[in-house]
């Protein structure tokens, strides 16, 4: 195998590299945005929930029986319940997935600046053994013609 065509091997390689860590990072990016998506619902989800329940403790008592004074306690039960569900909820979600695609959008960068780090060096490998191929066929031509001008002079 000549070194030419290890180093284009190499070089096919890595640029292949390279579009995988592209592929990663935009797959990672689109991850981070549907849960960040996700977490402003479930936010949403809980400020109208204190919301509602702030409304309905401040709100004025429609009923001053004991059945509706009841039913009013229970669902005040219910809708605090639903607060703190939805505040767990909303945690659970910030510190569970959303943390991890955090992380995996940090490694991904990570991975493709080392990708594209690494082309950009063997590209530079590949432009200096061209470079130096050039001169070697440059020099052997030149050698060449020489030897042909003193075989003529003979």
């Amino acid at each position: 195998m000549s070194g030419a065509f290890k180093l284009q091997t190499l070089l096919t390689l890595r640029e292949q590299a390279q579009a995988d860590a592209e592929r990663g990072l935009r797959e990672a990016i689109n991850r981070l945005e549907t849960l960040t998506i996700e977490q402003q619902r479930l936010g949403a989800q809980a400020q109208g929930l204190q919301a509602r329940l702030l409304q309905v403790l401040n709100g004025p008592l429609l009923s001053r029986t004991a059945a509706a004074l009841q039913a009013r306690d229970q669902f005040i039960v219910r809708l605090r319940d639903d607060v703190r569900q939805s505040q767990q909820q909303l945690a659970h979600h910030q510190q569970g997935p959303l943390a991890q695609a955090l992380v995996a959008e940090s490694q991904a960068r990570q991975a493709l600046l080392l990708a594209n780090q690494e082309l950009e060096l063997l590209n530079r490998h590949k432009d200096q053994a061209d470079l130096t191929q050039r001169k070697s066929a440059e020099r052997r031509e030149d050698h060449a013609v020489d030897d042909w001008s003193q075989a003529r002079k003979r």
